[in-house]
């Protein structure tokens, strides 16, 4: 029997298969659905509004959307390739798996029922758009339903795509309820929590996980565990500040509205959704009409931004006997798994390069071939990955080899992962969450690593850098020689994919940095926790002129002691406002400026080490 055969013998999936399916309808088109999800189900939600729509109000939040690759989820020519070899595997056994990637990557086309043959190839107008304006600002706490949410049984926890969905446009949910006579809107505090990001970026195989409907899905089989390792680290205890929207939506002072008369604020929202892939979203403007090439670009070049922000690199080397000792302390300032996503071919290396007196290269550790897109694997390379698998038990079942595999919906165990923990990082909690590393060890409280490496005796200067790759040439190569003939594969996005990584998918360098050999070897600084800046904005104060009372905001990014006080033209001070600890966020302050005279005067908000002057004028 060949591999492909006994592939197709999917026993343990077809008995879970025989006691999960139930029948779903929407419309008139009948399927086979192998799992239900609670949450919002196909057919019990309103057509999604086109982003087109919202455009005109939100001219610039629209344009931050359209370069990210939530704008671009099913157009995703990688996500296309893994799609359609996942169809090939389980079609055939009447296993309807492919609707549940469309739940997240095309909420409004899985919300219409279009998420059948389970191929992008169906769906049209917003379902292309993805995670869109519409399908994001009618969602609501699917664990806290308001009664404004349809949903169909209760959802046990967040992940898995089981969202909870109004079923009309209105009213628009955001962080503030607004009045205007463009269309009702409603304060929802979930937008703005982590949790709201959890729902798609908690993802298991609930497939392979019996009851799977009344299961946490952190507790089922592990795909990725974005949310739990955020939830379980240091991150998740600095409130507003630490949220996944406060490296991915960052704020920025302007307008969210384009409309005359709009208001400046403090908290904008960015909506570029900035993460770490520099390949997909350039691999898409290769195959799709009408994107925003200019955005995606701009997108691209965020990403390459934030990637160097994810970690701190340091380097020392010395003589050592008859040779030199390097070592290289990488430390994870993300928060979450460093890499983290999706696992298969994400990656992160360092590659270390001794050279001697002459400036010649005498050692190298984890070179990247441009040439042939290898990483040339040497004795000392140090990765940082995962490899999810096929156990014995399930191997046995389907007559095939365990170990491990790229093919997620058949993975059931993890073989090894090494990626740093982020900062918090306690084990017992981890594997409650099955996010522990697997065949590496970290100690509790430790999110960093430290690799040692041997040189040669006349390496006078080492340099290291810190790689980063969103998907590797053995991934990018299984899924082309796995698409070939598949006829799921209906634009050969297999092949696509491929073509387009060997121009695009080149690694990122996150950090670098250069050492010279001491005569003796000296240890690496002690670790210390690092500690976020914080940002402060102050705004204009409103009304100004004022008589006598005036409102005065200022944001700040971390949780801080602040003061406000008014000062005179002289410096003299005059009213103190605040001066106390407040959380991070927005804030206002009214100024009663019934008791000091006429004229100009000064204020000023300040936290340890910064402050920001603004003049404001008193008319009575």
């Amino acid at each position: 029997m060949n591999r492909r055969a006994k592939i197709f013998r999917l026993n343990i999936l077809v008995a879970l298969a025989a006691a999960l399916c139930s029948l779903a309808y929407v419309g008139k088109r009948e399927f086979q659905q192998l799992i239900f999800l609670p949450g919002t189900q196909p057919g019990q939600a309103d057509t999604a509004t086109s982003v087109s729509d919202c455009k005109p109000c939100h001219e610039e939040i629209t344009r931050q959307w359209s370069g990210s690759m939530m704008a671009h989820a099913p157009k995703d020519p990688l996500f296309n390739a893994m799609l359609s070899l996942t169809l090939q595997y389980t079609m055939e056994q009447g296993l309807d798996v492919g609707e549940y990637c469309l739940r997240c990557h095309s909420p409004s086309g899985w919300l219409a029922g279009r998420s059948h043959p389970q191929t992008v190839q169906d769906m049209y107008g917003s379902d292309l758009d993805g995670v869109h304006c519409d399908a994001c600002h009618r969602m609501t706490d699917p664990l806290a339903n308001d009664g404004s949410s349809l949903i169909t049984d209760s959802v046990p926890g967040y992940g898995n795509g089981m969202y909870a969905v109004q079923r009309q446009q209105y009213p628009v949910r955001g962080r503030r309820g607004i009045p205007h006579a463009y269309g009702e809107t409603t304060a929802d505090p979930f937008l703005s929590t982590s949790e709201f990001c959890g729902v798609c970026h908690e993802v298991s195989n609930p497939y392979l996980t019996p009851n799977a409907r009344h299961v946490s899905p952190h507790r089922q089989v592990m795909i990725e565990r974005t949310y739990s390792e955020w939830k379980l680290s240091w991150f998740a205890t600095r409130g507003e500040a630490g949220t996944c929207q406060s490296c991915h939506m960052p704020t920025f002072e302007g307008k969210a509205s384009s409309l005359p008369g709009a208001p400046t604020r403090l908290d904008v929202a960015s909506h570029s959704f900035t993460g770490g892939n520099t390949f997909a979203p350039r691999s898409v403007m290769q195959h799709w009409n009408g994107v925003d090439e200019d955005a995606i670009q701009k997108g691209v070049e965020e990403a390459e931004s934030l990637l160097r922000k994810g970690v701190s690199l340091q380097l020392t080397a010395g003589t050592v006997g008859d040779s030199v000792k390097a070592r290289v302390r990488v430390t994870n300032l993300t928060g979450h798994k460093l890499p983290t996503g999706f696992p298969e071919g994400r990656r992160v290396w360092i590659e270390l390069v001794g050279r001697d007196r002459y400036g010649d290269i005498i050692f190298e550790s984890g070179r990247y071939d441009t040439s042939t897109h290898d990483i040339l694997h040497d004795a000392q390379l140090k990765m940082y990955h995962i490899e999810p698998g096929i156990s014995a038990t399930l191997a046995a079942s389907l007559g095939m080899t365990p170990g491990p595999s790229f093919l997620a919906a058949l993975n059931d165990t993890i073989y090894y992962d090494n990626r740093i923990p982020p900062r918090g990082y306690k084990r017992e909690e981890f594997v409650e969450h099955r996010a522990m590393p697997v065949g590496y060890h970290y100690h509790d409280g430790q999110y960093w690593d430290e690799t040692e490496y041997v040189l040669p005796s006349a390496a006078t200067q080492v340099t290291a850098v810190v790689w980063y790759q969103v998907a590797s040439k053995e991934f990018i190569e299984f899924t082309r020689d796995e698409n070939l003939n598949n006829p799921y594969d209906w634009n050969s996005w297999g092949e696509k994919a491929y073509r387009d990584w060997l121009r695009f998918g080149e690694p990122v360098e996150m950090a670098s940095e250069k050492a010279a050999v001491s005569d003796s070897f000296l240890p690496l600084p002690e670790q210390k926790d690092f500690e976020a800046p914080v940002e402060i904005r102050l705004a204009q104060n409103y009304p100004n002129p004022c008589n006598p009372l005036t409102i005065i905001e200022f944001w700040i990014s971390e949780q801080s002691f602040v003061s406000l006080i008014l000062y005179d033209i002289t410096g003299k001070e005059m009213i103190r406002l605040v001066e106390q600890e407040l959380p991070a966020g927005l804030h206002r302050s009214e100024l009663n400026a019934a008791n000091v005279s006429s004229g100009v005067y000064f204020y000023r908000v300040a936290t340890t080490g910064k402050s920001i002057i603004k003049k404001l004028l008193v008319m009575k």
